[in-house]
């Protein structure tokens, strides 16, 4: 992701062209997963795409959950630590991209039966039409993690 001319690359192609665009930079708290679920939210019902609106939140939350627990232990000047969410949408797709500082990629991996986490990454691949995640370059650094969720 770009963020300096908001554009966001899927798999190398070029950036698309997406109708709606919403970002979101939240401290990397307990309670930013809720707060971007809630942001999402409302800009789904803002752009009239309700229709995508439970898959996102879910989406939304996983991916926000993890990069908050990434970035435990990361140093940050003068404040706490952030993350970033970004919503891009046409009426066909909605793409979610979050940003944290953490320099590590998420993987899958697998979740025992009583585990209570885990499972995150494999919720993000069954909601989506495709996810992925890549790390960015200085002077930012951190990785972007995204989802790509089609019409249902």
């Amino acid at each position: 992701m770009d963020t300096t001319r908001g554009e966001v690359t899927v798999d190398g192609t070029p950036p698309y062209r997406w109708v709606h665009h919403d970002y979101l930079e939240l401290s990397a708290l307990p309670t930013a997963p809720g707060t971007a679920r809630g942001h999402a939210g409302n800009a789904l019902r803002e752009w009239r795409l309700l229709i995508f609106t439970e898959t996102i939140q879910m989406v939304v939350s996983e991916l926000i959950t993890n990069s908050v627990v990434a970035t435990r232990g990361i140093s940050w000047p003068g404040s706490q630590p952030v993350v970033r969410l970004w919503l891009l949408a046409d009426a066909a797709s909605v793409l979610v991209a979050v940003w944290d500082a953490a320099p590590g990629v998420p993987r899958c991996r697998p979740a025992g039966q009583d585990a209570e986490d885990g499972r995150g990454l494999a919720i993000v691949a069954a909601l989506s039409a495709r996810w992925d995640s890549y790390r960015c370059a200085e002077p930012y650094g951190g990785k972007v993690t995204w989802a790509l969720i089609d019409t249902p």
